[in-house]
């Protein structure tokens, strides 16, 4: 696959230009050389401690002459340790010789004050190495390279070379780019800039601030020569995590072109659709589109077409970096890089009468695209916009395993770009589409039958978006058993003992652009032994998540740390058990500006669920919010994973009803005492009557019927109510899973409230009792007693939620619900019942027995 490119490269570097070659010759004359004292900078002692990198530069010296397309580089660095032997030994330039040409003029390595001359001609070597060829790139640029021969630690390496001419696609527009800050320490560097006069207004942006210091001045008459000096520049500490678009390494953007427009003008001739109208290409169009009627559906199979039919590869010779092949070569060899399958992509829909133009965007720099100089170079990929209606639909042809409609193509990682169309005078945004934005979920059902048998495990994962687009990838170009080899590798840096029941198989919507990968396995030893053989644990870890909650590698940073975005990853599990738990329900969530995570877990019918969603919000931390991160993902990672802990002997002895006899006893002494009560408050001697005529009071009416109503089906109601619970108040596990250390649910403060609920409710239940015969009996003391259930049962109902809310008991919204709504109507009967049995002339005159 790699031979034919670098053969067609080669062939063509061979019609272009004669056998590359390097020249020797001196200085150009307009270059003003910088004197350097070397002989007494190569006797000084060196400090290796002066430079992270081994290597500390003297001089950076670059010169650009405008007229003659020419830039001359004076170098000067002094090896500081061991570790720059490598790195100094190594000079090296790249030239493109379909139109560059590259002079050395001198190379010298200083040593205890003497220079010696390394220039020799057939040392170098020319190499063709194409360091873009993993991604399908290739540019024809030879490097020469030469290897310094015996080169020692506090030798001073010197050299001066030229390279001279213009990529002709810029039809003799001026870009340059120099940078302005380095990893290694270094003495001096100077930019020297000649421009002739008069000449096009020239621009300069310097990206990240620096103390360099400008000048400028008109020479020789018709020369206009700027300059950049600084001395003493300090390493800059390079950050490895930090986003691509953030600059570490200031550097100097200078050219010719004005503005966004003036960039549009250049470009426009490049994608001149004019000239891409052939027969051949409105005989495609037509053949893709045959039969199809609305123009979203004709773009979309054109769109398809471009995307998987014609391959990323690109032969980006001389003009061709920037200038895209013609379409009709491009259908023909079916084959191109980011503009040529753009360019081909506007004339097929040119050819069915659909719209489309391109649109030059970085895939780095996505945030500061706007803060760079308006330059071609600004630019390092092209994208289309497809205008169907009053809508202009935003595609990538080169992104080959897309699917589904156009609105879900649209991409996910540009926020800005420049339209090549006639009038556009700056960049416009480029929203990011739901349904292009990347979204994995994991769902694991585990199924355990017996905790000394082997875990059926059931998973499934679904990709949505762009991550579908990543996964139809891999699936297509992996064979079976490498794929499942890839997630049997998975499943066991959870599971050493798993293996597949049946291997992963998977269904592609294309139509909604999802993959759905399904498997079942077998995972022995899912329950861990521990120093206690009765004790077995088994741990549960979302490792898809893991990537994202990882420690930044450098805490101490001048640089914002880079986040995957955008990420929306979803993992649920859910464990399915032979028998009953006892698990707390947990909520955690932690959210910021750049992401959001969230973690529940929920127990309910011997099903316990563990969930997990991580969602960037942005793509990076800034730098001086670094120490929140840090403590945002040690929050996460607290509650990330579960460990579950089993003890066989309690099971065992859990499996059945057990009857406790304790609270037995205590249930025979409360109903015990209540009879007791009731019978005692039974023999009170009745009240002696006034000696008044009978009372028209007197007697079971009025308000009373309610009374009546109310008091003979409360005892009903409390039993009724208490009788779903009273299996767990007198089976003995539930309070030894409460205080017992055994158990995971071991919480001693639970035992309390259940015996304040089991007591409370036998209290009102005989309480409620004993005035259903008070009542009948029409006993003088019901009123009292009558009043005493309505301010006991508040007070039962209250306090039971403030217990429960200072154990953080969890409970489920609707419970939380109906407990207010039972206490509310309790205070309600007491305000209104306790008044009435105070002031109440038929009370007084019916209960006076």
């Amino acid at each position: 696959m790699v031979l034919f490119p670098l053969l067609l490269s080669a062939l063509r570097l061979a019609a272009a230009h004669e056998t590359p070659d390097i020249f020797i010759a001196e200085s150009p004359a307009w270059f003003k050389s910088e004197v350097l004292d070397l002989t007494t900078a190569s006797r000084t002692a060196v400090d290796p401690a002066s430079s992270p990198t081994g290597i500390s530069f003297l001089l950076l010296d670059r010169q650009i002459d405008v007229a003659s397309h020419s830039s001359t580089s004076h170098i000067a660095y002094r090896v500081t340790a061991q570790a720059g032997l490598g790195q100094a030994a190594e000079i090296s330039a790249l030239f493109d010789p379909s139109y560059e040409t590259l002079t050395y003029h001198f190379i010298r390595v200083w040593r205890d004050g003497r220079s010696q001359d390394r220039l020799i001609r057939k040392d170098f070597k020319l190499l063709q190495q194409e360091r873009e060829s993993d991604r399908q790139l290739y540019n024809g640029k030879i490097s020469a390279l030469l290897l310094l021969r015996d080169v020692r630690v506090g030798d001073i390496v010197e050299y001066a070379s030229t390279t001279r001419g213009a990529n002709p696609v810029f039809a003799g527009r001026f870009i340059e780019t120099e940078s302005l800050g380095w990893a290694s320490p270094l003495k001096q560097q100077r930019l020297r800039l000649l421009v002739p006069t008069p000449s096009r207004p020239f621009a300069f942006t310097m990206q990240s601030p620096t103390d360099f210091k400008e000048t400028q001045q008109l020479i020789s008459g018709n020369t206009l020569e700027f300059e950049w000096n600084a001395r003493d520049l300090k390493p800059i500490r390079y950050d490895a995590d930090a986003p691509a678009w953030f600059v570490q390494f200031p550097y100097l953007e200078m050219s010719d072109f004005a503005n966004w427009a003036d960039v549009v003008t250049w470009a426009l001739p490049l994608y001149d659709l004019e000239k891409s109208a052939t027969p051949a290409i409105e005989e495609k169009a037509r053949e893709i589109t045959q039969g199809l009627k609305s123009d979203l559906a004709r773009a979309a199979a054109v769109l398809d077409f471009v995307q998987q039919e014609v391959r990323y590869l690109g032969i980006e010779l001389g003009p061709n970096s920037h200038q895209p092949h013609l379409p009709a070569e491009v259908l023909d060899q079916r084959f191109g890089d980011c503009k040529d399958k753009v360019y081909l992509l506007c004339a097929l829909l040119k050819a069915i009468g659909i719209s489309a133009h391109p649109i030059l965007v970085n895939s780095y720099q996505v945030h500061t695209i706007d803060q760079r100089q308006p330059t071609p170079y600004a630019f390092n990929h092209v994208i289309a916009g497809i205008v169907i209606g009053k809508r202009t639909y935003i595609v990538d042809p080169t992104r080959g395993y897309q699917r589904g409609n156009l609105e879900s193509r649209e991409p996910d990682q540009f926020t800005k770009g420049l339209p090549i169309l006639p009038n556009t005078t700056d960049l416009i945004e480029i929203p990011a589409h739901a349904a292009a934005q990347p979204r994995i979920v994991l769902t694991q059902n585990y199924t355990i039958s017996d905790y000394t048998k082997p875990v059926a495990l059931d998973a499934r994962y679904q990709f949505h978006g762009s991550a579908a687009e990543n996964m139809r990838y891999y699936l297509t170009n992996s064979t079976p058993d490498v794929i499942q080899r890839d997630y049997l590798d998975s499943l066991r840096r959870s599971h050493p003992d798993a293996n597949f029941s049946n291997p992963p198989i998977w269904k592609d919507d294309a139509t909604k652009n999802g993959i759905e990968l399904t498997y079942t396995a077998e995972v022995r030893n899912l329950w861990k032994p521990q120093s206690n053989p009765e004790v077995i644990v088994a741990e549960f870890y979302p490792w898809a998540i893991n990537s994202c909650v990882v420690q930044p590698e450098s805490l101490t940073r001048n640089s914002p740390l880079a986040l995957v975005h955008p990420t929306d990853t979803t993992v649920h599990t859910f464990v399915k058990f032979p028998d009953d738990w006892l698990l707390t329900n947990e909520k955690n969530a932690t959210e910021s500006p750049w992401y959001k995570f969230t973690a529940w877990t929920n127990y309910q019918d011997r099903t316990f669920e563990m969930y997990y969603r991580w969602q960037s919000l942005s793509d990076h931390v800034p730098a001086d919010k670094i120490s929140e991160h840090v403590a945002n993902l040690e929050k996460i990672r607290a509650s990330v994973g579960y460990t579950l802990t089993r003890n066989l002997k309690v099971t065992r002895q859990m499996n059945e009803f057990q009857l406790s006899w304790i609270i037995v006893t205590v249930t025979v002494i409360v109903l015990g005492a209540w009879l007791w009560f009731g019978i005692w408050i039974n023999q009170r001697p009745a009240l002696q009557p006034p000696p008044l005529e009978k009372s028209s009071l007197e007697g079971i009416n009025g308000w009373l019927i309610f009374v009546a109503i109310g008091v003979t089906l409360t005892p009903l109601r409390l039993l009724v109510s208490f009788s779903p619970n009273a299996a767990n108040f007198y089976d003995y596990r539930t309070w030894l899973a409460y205080s017992s250390s055994d158990y995971t649910t071991y919480q001693p403060a639970m035992v309390g409230l259940l015996a304040f609920e089991l007591i409370g409710n036998l209290c009102m239940i005989g309480l409620s009792s004993t005035n259903v015969f008070l009542f009948y009996r029409r006993k003088r003391t019901f009123p009292k007693m009558m009043i005493a259930h309505l301010t006991l049962t508040f007070l039962i109902y209250a306090f039971d939620e403030v217990f429960v809310q200072l154990l953080k008991v969890p409970t489920e919204a609707a419970a939380d619900a109906e407990s207010f709504k039972t206490i509310v109507q309790a205070a309600g009967s007491a305000l209104i019942w306790i008044p009435y049995f105070c002031i109440s002339r038929r009370v007084k005159a019916t209960f006076t027995c």
